[in-house]
């Protein structure tokens, strides 16, 4: 699967901008600390550093106050996503919060 994760990289012009306006990414966004706003930007460092606290829940360590989602559905789209943005490197998702 990596195999084609790298050959698609390829494809991908470098100063390629991705957007989004799911739900599920606003909220990962607002867990990384992003300001809610009309657009916001959510940078793969930050993606990654909330990757690995959840990382750290699921090898035992209690959650905190802030980590209320730990169900196997929030963990899953939370690994594939992190595996997205990792693996094609991506450096940002600009959101588009169609609540605002």
């Amino acid at each position: 699967m990596l195999d084609e994760y790298f050959i698609s990289r390829t494809k991908i012009p470098q100063d390629v901008v991705l957007y989004n306006a799911n739900s599920f990414i606003q909220h990962i966004a607002s867990l990384c600390g992003v300001e809610t706003g009309a657009v916001m930007i959510l940078m793969r460092d930050h993606l990654e550093y909330l990757f690995g606290q959840y990382a750290e829940i699921s090898m035992g360590r209690p959650a905190r106050d802030s980590e209320t989602d730990t169900t196997p559905l929030f963990y899953a789209q939370l690994l594939i996503f992190r595996e997205f943005m990792h693996h094609m490197k991506f450096p940002s998702l600009k959101i588009i919060n169609s609540a605002k």
